[in-house]
C-alpha cells in the first residue's frame, strides 16, 4: 500500500513539473532607457511571441528593442545598445 502511495506521489509531481517546463514565461520587462532616450510603449506581440518596446515617440530618436519570449534581444531591434537578456514577468498589455 506505501509503494502505491509513493507511486501516486511520483506521478503527481511527474506531471506538475512537465506542466511548469511547457508554460509560457510571459513577457519581457523593457529598458527604462536607452542611450539617453526614455520608454514610450511596450506590448507583446501574439503571433511573434516578442516584447516591443519602443523608446520615444519621434523618428529622429527612435530606438526599437525586441526580446523574445526567453528575454532575449530579437534580430528585429532597432537599436545597438539595447540591452540583453532582460527579465520576465507576467501580464503584459497585447499589441493592437
Amino acid at each position: 500500500m506505501q509503494c502505491l502511495t509513493l507511486l501516486a506521489s511520483i506521478a503527481s509531481l511527474s506531471a506538475y513539473t512537465l506542466v511548469a517546463v511547457h508554460a509560457q514565461p510571459g513577457c519581457t520587462d523593457c529598458p527604462v532607457k536607452v542611450s539617453g532616450v526614455p520608454l514610450f510603449a511596450a506590448c507583446v506581440n501574439s503571433k511573434t511571441k516578442t516584447t516591443q518596446c519602443s523608446l520615444s515617440s519621434y523618428l529622429p530618436s527612435w530606438i526599437g528593442c525586441d526580446y523574445d519570449e526567453h528575454g532575449a534581444l530579437s534580430a528585429a531591434s532597432q537599436g545597438a545598445s539595447c540591452p540583453s537578456p532582460m527579465n520576465l514577468h507576467h501580464g503584459c498589455q497585447s499589441c493592437t
